[in-house]
């Protein structure tokens, strides 16, 4: 039998315990479509503790995409957004609630690597 956890106690675990939002916290959510309803509990959560909450969603079919067709250089590409966003954070929360989980079967395993050695830097402040 699957237990189903209720979403608002998840975000609230989330918001006030796990990340310990606060007031002008600026607090960075993403995650892809299919987490959408947990995500809009934490945001709501957040913005009632007066934090600054920015989402960024995408979807499975996007990531798929991208390692299909991004070349070497795309995958080490990284925004120039990227660094002062990780910087000026104080909390960053990814919730991946794949419908496929299967959906990268077909793409070869160092497209993933390379992307993910690129934002190594950048993901390992928390």
């Amino acid at each position: 039998m699957q237990m189903i956890f209720p979403i608002d106690k998840m975000a609230r675990i989330l918001v006030d315990y796990s990340l310990e939002i606060r007031e002008n916290d600026y607090f960075l959510i993403r995650g892809n479509v299919e987490a959408l309803p947990l995500i809009e509990e934490v945001y709501t959560l957040s913005l009632k503790k007066g934090a600054h909450p920015v989402v960024k969603l995408s979807t499975d079919n996007l990531e798929y995409l991208f390692y299909q067709h991004a070349s070497d250089k795309q995958l080490t590409y990284i925004p120039p957004t990227t660094e002062p966003e990780t910087e000026n954070v104080n909390a960053y929360l990814t919730i991946w609630a794949n419908e496929n989980t299967r959906n990268l079967t077909g793409i070869h395993p160092s497209k993933h690597s390379i992307h993910h050695k690129a934002l190594y830097p950048f993901t390992q402040r928390f």
